[in-house]
């Protein structure tokens, strides 16, 4: 009995996308004869997602929806950007629902194996082509090779494309280049004597059964002996000809400079042990927790040696003691995953290489002998702190998002690649000088350096311009402590200024702005005075556009804690803000109190400064509070359609001569208007909306909405006419959900009577007009008829009634006297009929 190609096609698919491995031949046979048996593709994919060597292997520590969907999105090779409509994108978005929603990932994976094995969406073809081309080398390893070690499995997968489909010469190569060929040998408690193939053949035992009477001769090729729970010597046998040495779960510390091994790995190892390696051996550390500690010891005379990382800390670094005393340079790889790591050494470390493609955090603040850290090479970004260094230093680093932390009383010479990086840069005087050679390279990069420093360098004089003169390359300035006095940042050469502390001693003047710059608040403090921003033609005549951006990106954290930025903006016209968390790990509280996110103040040191601010833009996922100054007299717009936070802004003060257009967007806003007629839209959200005095027009948008009304000061029509045509007006009002509340000290009240004679309506028990004479056939007609039919119970402000006009409803509400007249209430809701009910609590109505 057999089962046909394309079975076995599905099944090698399904453990590409599973594991990312080859099942090799035993697995094979297992799950085809599982199949013949009558078990679907299907159900052997829940079953094989079922299995420990899924859910503890594979998917072991992936506890969140992102960390599993990188690993399905890693083992169908594919990847998100920017363009929706690509295979990575909808794959991500696709794995995100499905894992969202609670799908087995057996089922996922099924799903996207025939799915790509059926589609004609060409965004897919690189990835149907690569899963066939996988599913063709699984199937000729599979023919000749067995293992039951997940690595070595997938390993034979490791550098298949999906470039074109594989000829059978495409197949054998990337066995041979792979290694695949070789066998897999597992140790016994009996002394074993083991020869390996020509091939890289695996050799695996644990502390149980691997002893110093083991005699393993790996043979030709490259070999891997791999040994759990390793705590002495004897636990690594006796090896010839075997050239990789892994050691997971190791749990103490021992001398294995007697294997032959060349490169040893240390995966999981117990903290704070000691591992000697011989000469030249290169060493591999991986899988250790935040502010753990290994120690590797080289041989005295070793000169340099090799390191490789991999998942080292999540948060915070690992150190690693790499002990030589002969040792003057180490060469690091940063790859698999992002490490955090501090570098220490007996020996008199004087050159750092960094080479991979993960992001590495690389603390050398233990080093002073560190003269040269070369990450040219490194395409993953670079965190490092330099440290106390004794030397003149070179730094060079790739094309990631790097950061340099560089303070020490030395010369520079500091060249950063591509990418957005950073440099924190300044000798122990605070300063920089014409002996430091300061380069940012491509991408926007950020030069931070202490308030004294920049200050000290703004004078336009010969000695401050020929030290700039060797500082190129760099977008954005940093200011790294308090801003200790005024500062002409066009002297400096830059247009955008971050502040890592806002909290300045006094009110700062900063100069030589030119439209479009950006200030940037990244200290989780207030500013405690002002920033008077300086913006060069900004208060000329006839301008109007001059435009500052202002940055809020504190690291947040989960309190109820707002941080105040005050700015004095004479001439500005348009301010764009953008309120962020730069550190998401931890994030704020979003109950829309007022006390989370940012509170800006544009009206700070002299208020007056801001009567030329017209617009208002805000986005960003934090909560942002914005108070308009009575001096702010030409804004118009206040746009925070793009932000996602919650968003509060209270025109109440406004002493302009417009309304003001406010809109949001999706979080739980507080919005208050002007005394004029404002237009007011929130986004989706519960939100709390104020229109304010003025015949204003209000948008609830999705969500369970308030609208406030102070009945005894928002309307001031004196006749039914006049009211008539200065109603507030609600858009989007939903019936039995949206809240009218009454904030003037009344409560809402029902007056059921009414003659429906001419000039009064008929009201019923629920506030609801159900007639009116034939002769009341104008809106202002229809006002005095509810007007009348409240009349006739005792006057009380906040009798209200609700009748319909045309194809809307409003809602008139009496200020308790007989007769129209200023303080009473019209609030139109457009498009809506058929209001049946209504339900009162207090100063709360919701009609349905």
């Amino acid at each position: 009995m057999a089962i046909s190609k394309d079975l076995e096609t599905q099944i090698l698919k399904i453990v590409a996308g599973l594991f990312n491995a080859a099942p090799g031949g035993t697995n094979l046979t297992e799950l085809a004869n599982l199949v013949e048996g009558g078990m679907s593709i299907s159900q052997l994919s829940d079953a094989l997602a079922a299995n420990a060597l899924f859910t503890k292997g594979i998917m072991a520590g992936k506890v969140t929806t992102d960390e599993q969907v990188a690993v399905l999105m890693d083992h169908f090779g594919v990847v998100a950007d920017s363009d929706p409509a690509s295979a990575g994108s909808q794959a991500e978005a696709y794995f995100t629902q499905q894992i969202e929603n609670h799908a087995g990932f057996g089922k996922i994976v099924y799903d996207a194996v025939t799915f790509l094995a059926s589609t004609t969406d060409t965004a897919f073809t690189a990835a149907a082509t690569l899963l066939a081309n996988k599913a063709l080398v699984a199937a000729a390893y599979s023919r000749a090779n067995s293992s039951s070690d997940l690595t070595t499995l997938q390993n034979v997968l490791s550098t298949v494309t999906g470039t074109a489909p594989y000829t059978d010469d495409d197949i054998n190569a990337v066995l041979e280049g792979s290694g695949s060929t070789g066998q897999t040998y597992t140790l016994t408690t009996s002394i074993d004597v083991l020869t390996g193939t020509t091939g890289n053949d695996a050799f695996i035992g644990d502390a149980g059964t691997v002893s110093a009477a083991d005699q393993i001769n790996g043979g030709a090729g490259k070999d891997t002996l791999t040994v759990y729970t390793a705590a002495s010597v004897d636990d690594i046998g006796a090896t010839t000809a075997v050239e990789n040495l892994a050691l997971i779960n190791s749990t103490a510390g021992f001398d294995t400079s007697s294997s032959s091994a060349t490169a040893i790995t240390f995966d999981n190892a117990t903290t704070a042990q000691t591992y000697t390696v011989g000469s030249g051996v290169s060493s591999t550390i991986k899988n250790m927790a935040n502010a753990e500690s290994i120690t590797i010891t080289n041989s005295a005379s070793a000169t340099s040696g090799n390191l490789t990382f991999d998942a080292m800390g999540t948060t915070a670094d690992v150190t690693v003691n790499y002990d030589g005393a002969a040792l003057t340079a180490v060469n690091v790889a940063a790859t698999g995953h992002a490490s955090f790591v501090a570098l220490a050494s007996t020996g008199s470390i004087a050159t750092v290489n960094v080479t991979g493609s993960q992001d590495l955090q690389l603390t050398l603040t233990g080093e002073t002998t560190v003269t040269t850290l070369n990450a040219s090479a490194l395409t993953g970004g670079l965190t490092s702190d330099l440290g106390a260094s004794a030397s003149n230093t070179t730094v060079t680093t790739g094309s990631g998002d790097d950061t340099i932390t560089a303070v020490a009383a030395v010369n520079y010479s500091i060249t950063l690649g591509a990418g957005d990086d950073t440099l924190i840069t300044a000798d122990a005087a605070g300063e920089t000088t014409t002996a430091d050679t300061l380069a940012g390279g491509d991408g926007t990069d950020t030069l931070g350096i202490a308030s004294a420093e920049a200050v000290g360098l703004d004078d336009d004089d010969v000695a401050d311009n020929a030290v700039l003169a060797k500082i190129t390359g760099f977008e954005q300035l940093r200011i790294t402590d308090a801003l200790g006095g005024d500062l002409a940042i066009d002297n400096l050469g830059y247009n955008y200024i971050q502040f890592a502390n806002n909290a300045i001693a006094a009110d700062r003047t900063i100069t030589g702005f030119s439209s479009g710059a950006t200030v940037e608040f990244r200290g989780a403090n207030n500013a405690g005075n002002d920033y008077i921003i300086g913006m060069t033609g900004a208060t000329g005549a006839g301008t109007n556009s001059d435009t500052l951006n202002v940055n809020l990106n504190a690291d947040l954290t989960a309190n109820d804690t707002s941080y105040t930025a005050l700015l004095d903006l004479e001439g500005i016209n348009i301010i764009n803000v953008a309120a962020n968390d730069r550190d998401t790990s931890t994030d704020p509280d979003t109950d829309s109190d007022g006390q989370e996110g940012y509170v800006i103040d544009l009206a700070g040191g002299t208020a007056g400064h801001s009567a030329n601010i017209s617009t208002v833009n805000i986005s960003g996922a934090q909560q942002v509070s914005y108070t308009v100054n009575a001096a702010t007299t030409a804004l118009s717009t206040v746009n925070a359609s793009t932000a996602t936070g919650n968003i509060i802004v209270d025109a109440s003060a406004f002493a302009g001569t417009q309304g003001i257009t406010i809109t949001t967007n999706s979080g739980i806003d507080t919005l208050t208007g002007s005394t004029l007629a404002d237009i007011i839209s929130a986004g989706a959200g519960d939100d709390d909306i104020t229109g304010g005095t003025g015949a204003d027009s209000l948008t609830g948008g999705d969500g369970a909405d308030t609208f406030n009304f102070d009945e005894t000061a928002d309307f001031t029509a004196a006749t039914a006419a006049t009211l008539a045509t200065n109603a507030d007006v609600i858009t989007d009002f939903t019936k039995a959900s949206d809240i009218l509340s009454l904030t003037g000290g009344a409560n809402w009240s029902i007056v059921a009577g009414g003659s429906g004679g001419a000039g009064q309506a008929v009201l019923n028990a629920e506030g609801i007009a159900t007639s009116f004479n034939a002769a009341d056939d104008t809106l202002a007609e229809r006002i005095t008829a509810v007007e009348s039919a409240i009349a006739t119970g005792a006057a009380a402000a906040g009798q209200y009634a609700v009748f319909e006009f045309g194809s809307d409803s409003y809602v008139f509400v009496s200020e308790g006297t007989d007769g129209v007249g200023a303080g009473d209430m019209l609030v139109k809701l457009t498009g809506v009929t058929g209001l049946t009910d209504s339900t009162i609590s207090t100063t709360d109505l919701i009609i349905g």
